[in-house]
């Protein structure tokens, strides 16, 4: 750890100590992680953490920075949004492959972490790597030869398995094995240009229960936005075809932006697509308004 790396650390912890406002909850943690303390001390707490951390070799204090907010305070190196996260796990030969994947992701508004390329240098690349883990909100694991050896490829899916994260097993030269050999994997994408392996991450994730929601939202986020005829056309069919049924509030967002949005308002098959989603709604509500609030559907009145 550099000089300057030490420096900021020891102000996140000492920061973060002093916020609990606790003489007692700051010895207690300091005591557990191996650092001294004092019975007597006439300034403020903030102060107090520093000159007991301060001397300690750099082992010690990652150990603590980690405890108390590592997976927190990089949260802005990791991630270029606070929309969807994916993580990408893959091999270092493979790594132009996985930042062209990270490109062709973000038409869905997928911020994809790439190790190799968004670590700043001069931070802690493994408290950068576990705060994404800690913070991602699902993973894609690009299986070539050389995954299976590789320690950290492994760890990181087993960290998102632990955390009950959904795993997008991408089948290169491997077949997903293990805990998610089980997993439904993206395979024959060998003549798969980037943009479409995108798409199918992106299908996979709509099409799972535990990543829908989120993903419905930044996709329609993404097609508020829209820069282009073509990405309108597109992620609209996206939702319309392959999304769970959307909201009545996705659909007064984007018919809001389509007022501001020349890109929506032109789009040739958007104004369809949205008047297809708004139609599922309708049906799915007229169901649900046969019955008044005081009525069981399948009995007498209450």
């Amino acid at each position: 750890m550099q000089p300057g790396q030490r420096v900021d650390v020891i102000k996140r912890v000492a920061t973060q100590l002093a916020a609990t406002d606790s003489w007692s909850e700051i010895d207690l943690v300091l005591d557990q992680f191996g650092f001294p303390t004092s019975v007597l001390w006439n300034q403020d707490m903030e102060s107090y953490v520093i000159h007991h951390i301060k001397d300690e070799n750099s082992d010690k204090l990652a150990t603590i920075y980690q405890y108390l907010i590592g997976h927190a305070s990089y949260s802005e190196e990791p991630w270029e949004s606070d929309e969807f996260k994916l993580f990408l796990t893959h091999v270092a030969s493979q790594k132009s492959m996985a930042h062209t994947l990270k490109s062709s992701l973000q038409f869905y508004g997928i911020d994809s972490f790439v190790a190799h390329e968004d670590i700043r240098p001069g931070k802690e690349w493994q408290l950068v790597i576990e705060s994404a883990l800690h913070s991602c909100h699902a993973l894609a694991a690009l299986l070539h030869d050389g995954f299976r050896q590789s320690d950290w490829c492994e760890q990181e899916v087993g960290f998102a398995l632990g955390r009950g994260l959904v795993v997008v097993p991408i089948q290169f030269d491997l077949v997903p094995y293990g805990f998610f050999g089980s997993v439904q994997a993206i395979n024959n994408i060998v003549s798969q240009e980037p943009k479409a392996l995108a798409r199918n991450v992106a299908l996979a994730l709509l099409r799972d229960k535990r990543t829908a929601e989120r993903l419905i939202q930044t996709v329609v986020d993404q097609l508020a936005e829209a820069d282009s005829f073509d990405q309108a056309n597109k992620l609209s069919r996206m939702l319309a075809n392959d999304a769970p049924l959307l909201s009545n509030d996705h659909v007064e967002h984007l018919r809001r932006a389509e007022k501001e949005n020349s890109q929506l308002r032109n789009a040739f098959h958007f104004n369809r697509y949205l008047s297809s989603i708004e139609a599922k709604i309708d049906a799915t509500h007229s169901v649900d308004d046969r019955f008044e609030d005081n009525e069981d559907p399948f009995g007498e009145p209450f």
